[in-house]
């Protein structure tokens, strides 16, 4: 059965190629691949793999058997999509540049966007934590203060957290402040006994004993259409600590996030004749997918850890 509005071949190859810098969302969020809208996957007690257990076996006594399972979940995919109009007149003017090639690719850059921003209000927000795996800091008592502790900080949750995690999540700000942090400075480079000085990203990473340190560069424009652009940095204010699976084999895999994913993105073309006077060729860019937090007990929320003082 012929679909209402074909997949243009060239414009998805475009669409899938557009580079969008400082976009974090597939190194805190793994991909697991979907196929059909609605599926399952499993959420699995963490107590089934570490519940001790007597193994001794008798020399005609039955061996002691073990169940496992976990509570199997159902979720549907949704819809993510924008398109723009290119005028016939648009593709008839002087230019080098092939407007269709452009809506494409411009168009794609703000889908993966939006998806950034969703995955950013997923890893920080602290609805998406255990209440006992949230450490909330009030009015400037953040990493920014130098009376703060984010080495013992970052221990504590570590080392409270059943499963060890091996991602911390910043924005810049939050890079900032744990690179200029004097205690930071001190524990990593003892002869600086004023703290004076900046970490580098690996000096970090070893003093925090994490595997990677990822951090949010996207910027969006907040303001409305027609509006004066209000833009501000999509990672800011808080910082979390992750297991994150990079190797997502199906839905099963444990991780703290996932986001199942149902085919790649495409783009669709399409003819209007009631815009402009020749018409346009509106050029399409989609993505099925859906983000969801599927192992709490993986990650660990510093709320306002990084909010910068004003």
């Amino acid at each position: 059965m012929a679909r209402p509005i074909p997949v243009n071949p060239e414009l998805t190859g475009i669409a899938v190629a557009a580079k969008t810098p400082g976009m974090i969302a597939d190194q805190v969020m793994s991909e697991v691949p979907v196929t059909s809208e609605k599926f399952n996957w499993n959420e699995y007690p963490v107590e089934q793999g570490i519940t001790a257990q007597d193994t001794k076996v008798g020399r005609t006594s039955q061996v002691k058997r073990v169940e496992f399972g976990g509570e199997e979940r159902t979720a549907t995919v949704e819809d993510h999509g924008l398109e723009s109009p290119v005028p016939r007149t648009d593709a008839t003017a002087n230019s080098g540049i092939d407007p269709s090639h452009l809506a494409s690719e411009t168009t794609s850059q703000l889908v993966t966007l939006a998806r950034e921003l969703r995955v950013r209000n997923t890893l920080f927000t602290s609805t998406s934590y255990l209440a006992g795996q949230i450490t909330a800091y009030g009015a400037g008592d953040g990493w920014y203060d130098p009376d703060s502790d984010p080495l013992e900080d970052i221990e504590n949750a570590r080392d409270t957290m059943l499963v060890m995690p091996n991602t911390l999540t910043v924005g810049r700000d939050g890079l900032t402040a744990l690179r200029s942090h004097p205690k930071l400075v001190k524990a990593a480079r003892p002869a600086s006994t004023g703290g004076e000085g900046r970490l580098s990203r690996d000096e970090l990473r070893d003093l925090f004993e994490i595997d990677n340190i990822v951090v949010g560069s996207a910027v969006v424009n907040y303001a409305a259409p027609g509006q004066a652009a209000t833009i501000q940095r999509a990672w800011d204010t808080h910082a979390s600590l992750t297991f994150v699976e990079k190797i997502l084999k199906n839905a099963q895999t444990y991780t703290f996030a996932s986001t199942f994913r149902l085919g790649g993105k495409q783009a669709w073309s399409y003819f209007d004749e009631k815009v402009g006077l020749e018409g346009a060729d509106v050029v399409r860019v989609g993505e099925r997918l859906i983000e969801k937090v599927v192992a709490q007990r993986a990650g660990w929320f510093f709320q306002n850890a990084a909010k910068a003082p004003t």
